[in-house]
């Protein structure tokens, strides 16, 4: 394994962190605050090409004509995405739920059909539904499900925190191809966005407020499957899932570690800052050094991924998406505690921050790279 990344994926977290830097984060308070995205800025976001990278130049991507989607470039730019705001981060990779399943799996007549319209200058219209509202969801065990209806097949069951559900073309579900309990979980393409049966209504979540989130009603929804290898399939796809988590949550870690290191050296109290404490400077390393950490686990998840070592993916995976989803929240909680006062106003990102690692400690499935 390298301990660096490649040239191209340097350039790319180079350029991903400038525009978060210069156009993300200055808006991620207004955003949250309007409840919505400048939808310009989520078209420049996806002009940075990060998507297009994995698809073939022969349907419309910028990749070799035998390319994939990297695990590793993907976790790198949601990363950088995340540190600057988590609600920009989903809404620009929400339609990374078709490319990748597509890419990966669909059979030629698909992916003619689909990519083209997942790449260009606009944010795509596509998402994927893959949380359910039970206490008990995790990615390997959904109950919504497909049934056979007039003309193919049906999705029965629900789904909750589907990003940009209202306005999507094409919606990547989660099902199992069978009765409930029964089946290998796969991958079902959506189409249309008043699909047969589905029904929407927005959730009312802690964070991130900024992109619109969905309740999803499948009552027989027609879809299509988009690879009948379900179990390898799902398998593959729910390792890309826990890292794309871990990714976001480490972005939300390293942004309230250094949001929290600025307002400690700035902040002075008896003639002195109070990065000068020790008891802060001690939450200040121990975040940090958590945060890198997640870091590296994360990396390391998805280089395996991106070598077919899927032996051993899923472990690293899922250390990674836990302990990096721990220290997201602990160095949350460190930014809180040491803003006082002002880390529980509006004044300050830091209940942002806290509010963005709660929930992301619930909701793998959220993102896919």
């Amino acid at each position: 394994m390298r301990l660096d990344l490649d040239e191209d994926t340097t350039s790319m977290q180079e350029a991903v962190r400038a525009f978060a830097t210069e156009r993300v984060r200055p808006r991620a308070r207004a955003w949250e605050e309007a409840g919505e995205i400048d939808p310009l800025a989520l078209d420049e976001g996806w002009q940075l090409g990060f998507a297009a990278m994995g698809v073939p130049a022969s349907l419309g991507g910028a990749g070799a004509d035998d390319a994939l989607p990297s695990a590793l470039l993907g976790a790198v730019v949601l990363e950088e995405l995340a540190y600057a705001d988590l609600g920009f981060a989903l809404a620009c990779f929400s339609p990374l739920h078709v490319t990748v399943p597509t890419v990966l799996f669909g059979d030629p007549e698909l992916k003619q059909a689909v990519l083209p319209k997942l790449v260009g200058d606009k944010l795509p219209a596509a998402t994927g539904a893959w949380i359910e509202p039970t206490r008990t969801y995790d990615p390997w065990t959904m109950s919504a499900r497909s049934e056979p209806v007039p003309g193919g097949l049906g999705i029965q069951g629900d789904k909750t925190l589907v990003p940009r559900a209202d306005a999507a073309e094409l919606t990547v579900v989660m099902a199992r191809s069978g009765a409930v309990g029964q089946g290998a979980l796969v991958p079902f393409l959506v189409e249309g966005r008043n699909a047969g049966g589905a029904r929407r209504g927005r959730c009312d979540v802690i964070a991130p407020r900024a992109v619109a989130t969905f309740d999803l009603s499948l009552g027989g929804a027609t879809a299509k499957p988009i690879t009948h290898d379900g179990g390898r399939a799902h398998a593959r796809l729910a390792e890309r899932a826990l890292v794309a988590s871990a990714a976001a949550a480490v972005g939300v870690a390293r942004a309230a570690t250094d949001y929290a290191a600025a307002y400690a050296k700035d902040r002075r109290a008896f003639g002195r800052a109070i990065a000068q404490n020790q008891s802060i400077a001690f939450m200040l390393a121990e975040a940090a050094t958590d945060a890198e950490a997640a870091r590296w686990m994360t990396w390391k998840a998805a280089w395996k991924i991106d070598r077919a070592s899927h032996d051993g993916a899923r472990a690293e995976a899922s250390r990674a998406a836990r302990f990096a989803a721990q220290t997201a929240f602990r160095s949350a909680d460190a930014c809180v505690q040491i803003l006082g006062g002002h880390g529980v106003i509006r004044d300050h990102l830091a209940e942002l921050f806290f509010r963005n690692a709660r929930t992301l400690a619930t909701t793998v499935g959220w993102f896919l790279v």
